[in-house]
């Protein structure tokens, strides 16, 4: 198992989260709970970008993400899945039906340059 996370762009306020091998339960929760930490340090907006890649995620991963999303500070936007894949979007499309006011702040994109572009459109959005 393996999460990093760390600023994508900290002037820009982007978290990006790398995930690699079998993700645990309390590995996600400590990931997610390190960039909790880092949003709430920042004084401006802070989207986070996460890349699942080839890593496959616990059984109670939607529920970890609903709860982090209701817990989030403030300042928190969006998060985007990087990664244009069945296993991705089959996470998310269930994500939008069983948790649908958490979903909003939910998106996916193919690539770092579009997730990237995805943030800056929503940002404009919600000035």
């Amino acid at each position: 198992m393996s999460i990093l996370t760390k600023w994508h762009d900290e002037t820009t306020g982007i978290i990006s989260s790398e995930m690699e091998g079998n993700i645990s339960s309390d590995d996600l929760r400590m990931a997610l709970n390190n960039t909790y930490q880092q949003i709430v340090a920042a004084t401006k907006r802070v989207d986070v970008l996460i890349d699942m890649g080839a890593s496959r995620m616990p059984g109670n991963f939607l529920s970890i993400l609903a709860n982090f999303i209701n817990q989030a500070p403030n300042n928190f936007g969006i998060i985007v899945f990087i990664g244009d894949n069945t296993y991705i979007n089959s996470l998310i499309m269930t994500l939008w039906r069983i948790y649908p006011f958490e979903s909003k702040r939910v998106t996916v994109a193919a690539s770092i340059e579009a997730a990237i572009t995805v943030i800056i459109d929503n940002r404009e959005m919600h000035v």
